[in-house]
C-alpha cells in the first residue's frame, strides 16, 4: 500500500507552514493544523518560491546553507546538515558536469542567490539553479518529483 505524503495531499510539497497569511490558491477550507493546503500543486510550488524569495531579498539568506538553516532548523529536529548537503549537491550539479560530490557540494554552498533569480523576465542566471533547489526541497519534504514545466508555471505567477 502506497501512502501519499502530506505535502502531496495538501498540494504543498515544500510543506509551507501556516502563519495566518492568506496565500493565492489556498483551499477555502484548511483541514491541516500545521501546513497550508492549496487547490492545485502549482500554488504550493509558488508558495515555496515566494518564501525562498523572501529569504533572499529580505532576510539575507542568499546561500543554500543560510536558506536551509532557516527553512529546516535543527531546533525543529531536522537533519539540517544532510538537508544542506543534498541541496548544495543539487545546485552544484547545475554549475559543473563533474561527478565529484565534494566539488558539487562546494560549488552549491558557494552559489549566491539574488532577487533576479526569482524573476523569469530579467534572469541574470539560469533558472535551472533555482529549479534544482526547489526540486530537491520538494523531494526531501514530500518525495515529490517536481517537473520543470510546473516550476516554470509557478515562477510565472509571481
Amino acid at each position: 500500500m502506497t501512502t501519499i505524503m502530506r505535502g502531496v495531499r495538501n498540494n504543498n510539497p515544500g510543506n509551507v507552514r501556516k502563519n495566518g497569511q492568506r496565500w493565492k490558491g489556498m483551499r477555502e477550507t484548511q483541514t491541516d493544523a500545521e501546513f497550508l493546503q492549496f487547490k492545485e500543486m502549482k500554488w504550493g510550488i509558488r508558495a515555496l518560491i515566494v518564501n525562498l524569495r523572501t529569504y533572499v531579498t529580505r532576510r539575507g539568506c542568499t546561500t543554500v546553507s543560510k536558506i536551509i538553516n532557516r527553512w529546516a532548523p535543527r531546533k525543529d529536529h531536522n537533519n539540517t546538515d544532510a538537508y544542506i548537503k543534498a541541496c548544495a549537491v543539487a545546485v552544484g550539479k547545475c554549475l559543473t558536469n563533474s561527478s565529484d560530490i565534494r566539488l558539487q557540494t562546494k560549488l552549491g554552498l558557494e552559489f549566491q542567490f539574488s532577487a533576479d533569480d526569482f524573476n523569469m523576465h530579467v534572469l541574470t542566471k539560469t533558472p535551472k539553479v533555482l529549479y534544482e533547489l526547489v526540486a530537491k526541497m520538494c523531494w526531501i519534504e514530500s518525495n515529490y518529483k517536481l517537473e520543470y514545466g510546473l516550476f516554470y508555471d509557478a515562477i510565472e505567477m509571481l
